[in-house]
């Protein structure tokens, strides 16, 4: 046994060097799945739980899903951990992971979240959002963070009538909210500067919003700075009478001092907005079930 154990490095070092010459000269997915399952194997009788989480995950490696719980138990790195949970579904052990890197580590939720969803679901979801933006006349967006907007797209779209969009960094949220059943129309605002002097936004609707009159308006924004455009776009809906007027928005709040992305709560319009809605208020609880109804209207 001792003499078996004494080759593991070398079987690992050898292992490693054909994953690596197959990831760089294109081999297929299944030699790649393969060498990585004979390799994480030897991480994992080595006690390499890093290592064997991330090859057993990465690559996807079938009937191992013992040896990866396993794995990220005796790991003690919450991202490793998070990576396994996110893999075998597990959301029960996922979840106090997601909700503490909320407020630490955008691009690690956002990876976690994207590898619970998987990868297929993901990427239709991105070639569906790119096409559903560019039809309404908007190149360019930079893509939505599916894992910020899902839950709350999930817990809230069935509660409104329509929502207003405004481009352009509002358009990942609509289109996530139209996926979900909300009826979308675009408008468009944009700020006008005369010297230092900043004068009221500009405004344009994209469609019809003369018909809003008695609905339940979900205005969708990515962040908010300044509060103008929200004041511009919010005073042209008021004009038709809806019922209500509330708005979510991608980005959650950051301190006031502070720029860069994220919501500045303070200069809300709040005689316009009744209610307004971040990703923090929605608990990953649901991740679940958001999941599945992502796919099945993704698939309808």
């Amino acid at each position: 046994m001792a003499q078996n154990l004494t080759l593991i490095p070398r079987e690992i070092e050898e292992l490693e060097g054909a994953l690596k010459t197959l990831n760089l000269n294109g081999g297929s997915d299944d030699e790649k799945r393969s060498v990585a399952t004979k390799l994480a194997d030897l991480q994992f009788k080595d006690g390499d739980w890093y290592g064997a989480v991330h090859n057993y995950v990465a690559y996807g490696c079938e009937g191992r899903e013992d040896r990866i719980r396993e794995a990220a138990a005796r790991y003690n790195n919450w991202l490793s951990r998070g990576q396994a949970f996110a893999y075998l579904k597990d959301l029960g052990n996922l979840v106090p992971i997601l909700e503490d890197l909320r407020a630490s580590s955008d691009s690690c939720l956002n990876e976690l979240i994207s590898r619970f969803i998987g990868s297929r679901v993901v990427s239709r979801f991105g070639d569906e959002e790119k096409r559903w933006i560019s039809d309404r006349g908007f190149d360019g967006q930079k893509p939505g963070f599916v894992d910020r907007s899902l839950v709350m797209a999930h817990s809230i779209a069935r509660n409104y009538d329509l929502g207003i969009g405004i481009a352009k960094g509002g358009l990942p949220l609509a289109y996530m909210f139209n996926l979900f059943g909300l009826d979308i129309r675009v408008v468009e605002s944009h700020p006008r500067y005369n010297g230092r002097m900043r004068k009221i936004p500009t405004f344009k609707a994209h469609d019809d919003i003369s018909d809003i009159r008695g609905k339940r308006i979900l205005v969708l924004e990515n962040d908010t700075l300044s509060g103008k455009t929200l004041e511009r776009v919010g005073s042209e809906l008021v004009r038709y009478n809806p019922a209500t007027i509330d708005v979510a928005f991608i980005y959650d709040p950051i301190n006031p001092r502070t720029m860069g992305n994220g919501t500045r709560v303070d200069v809300i319009p709040r005689r316009i907005y009744r209610e307004t809605y971040f990703p923090k208020d929605f608990s990953y609880n649901s991740l679940g079930e958001a999941v599945k109804e992502l796919e099945r209207r993704l698939d309808g």
